[in-house]
C-alpha cells in the first residue's frame, strides 16, 4: 500500500518546502503535465499553477519516459505531454490543497509498492526513511487546524490564510 500525509502550503510554504527537499538530497521536480516535454520539469522554487507535481530524489535510479494525452483524455489535457512510467518509480507526489470549499486537501503520496506488482527498482526501504523525513518535516513545520480533527498539516502561511477564512 502507499504512503501520503495531508498538506496545505501556499506559494511561501511551497518555497521553504521545496528548499527543504533540496537540503537532504539532490531532486528534480515534475509538472503532472506541460505543453511540451521540456516545460515538465520545474527548476528554482517557484511552481505555477499546476495542481500537481512529481518529486524525483535522483540518487534512485529512474529514468523518465514522456509521452502525450490523445483524443480519449479529457479537453484540457488533449495534446498536453506527462511523464508515462510513474507507477513503480521513486517519487514523490505533491498535489495542491484546494481552499474552497468541497475541493480535496492537498497531499504528500508516495505509492510504494502499490502501483508496482512486479516490483520496484530502487531500494524502497532508503526512499521511505527519506519519505519519513520528508513528514516529520511537514508535521514541524505545519500543524493541524482545531476544528479540522483529521484535516491536513497547514504549513505558516496555508494555517494563516485558513484561520482568516
Amino acid at each position: 500500500m502507499g504512503r501520503q500525509i495531508a498538506v496545505a502550503m501556499l506559494p511561501e510554504d511551497e518555497t521553504r518546502f521545496v528548499q527543504f527537499l533540496r537540503s537532504t538530497t539532490e531532486i528534480r521536480l515534475f509538472r503532472w503535465s506541460a505543453p511540451s516535454p521540456s516545460q515538465l520539469e520545474v527548476f528554482g522554487t517557484e511552481l505555477g499553477n499546476e495542481r500537481s507535481f512529481y518529486i524525483w530524489p535522483t540518487a534512485f535510479k529512474w529514468e523518465p519516459e514522456f509521452s502525450q494525452f490523445g483524443e480519449i483524455a479529457v479537453p484540457e489535457s488533449r495534446g498536453r505531454f506527462y511523464l508515462r512510467n510513474t507507477s513503480a518509480a521513486p517519487l514523490l507526489e505533491y498535489s495542491r490543497h484546494g481552499f474552497e470549499p468541497g475541493q480535496a486537501y492537498g497531499r504528500l503520496y508516495w505509492s510504494k509498492t502499490f502501483a508496482a506488482p512486479v516490483g520496484l527498482d530502487y531500494d524502497s526501504a532508503v526512499f521511505e526513511t527519506w519519505y519519513e523525513r520528508v513528514v516529520r518535516w511537514v508535521r514541524k513545520n505545519g500543524q493541524r487546524y482545531k476544528a479540522e480533527r483529521s484535516g491536513p498539516y497547514y504549513l505558516p502561511q496555508a494555517l494563516a490564510k485558513r484561520s482568516a477564512a
